[in-house]
């Protein structure tokens, strides 16, 4: 009866413990960034079932896209309004978005990003996902 009882909780705790394990591949946030004849786009293609966070939410911890530029700082002309997010109390990007610059000196953007898994309600630690700027004029 004992040794039922300790392989029933050495199961359950293995189950327990692994069910919370990251993914094996983390999933990464895709970066592009464009430089038009009139400005610069910057693209974040976002995995299916996760989101990347537009502002610090409700509670000011979250942590949300931003940008870091080499060669100059293009002004922002345009970001993605994304859609708020009961549960997290903030706005989130799902899928992709496309952010818009006036046209500057940059060469490449490093993109921050905190993405969270919706199916398993993971969040990972920040990233960051560096671009060359490709010229499109």
């Amino acid at each position: 009866m004992f040794l039922m009882k300790c392989t029933s909780l050495i199961v359950f705790l293995f189950f327990a413990l692994t069910a919370c394990e990251e993914p094996a591949t983390k999933p990464a946030v895709k970066v592009k960034a464009l430089s038009t004849k009139d400005s610069i786009l910057v693209e974040l293609l976002i995995p299916e079932a996760h989101h990347a966070y537009l502002d610090a939410g409700k509670e000011g911890n979250l942590i949300p896209v931003s940008f870091r530029w080499e060669g100059g700082s293009p002004a922002l002309s345009l970001a993605p309004m994304g859609e708020f997010d009961e549960k997290v109390h903030a706005n989130v990007l799902r899928r992709q978005g496309q952010w818009k610059f006036e046209k500057g000196t940059a060469t490449a953007v490093t993109v921050r990003s905190q993405i969270c898994d919706e199916k398993i309600g993971l969040c990972y630690p920040p990233s960051e996902t560096r671009a060359a700027l490709q010229r499109l004029d």
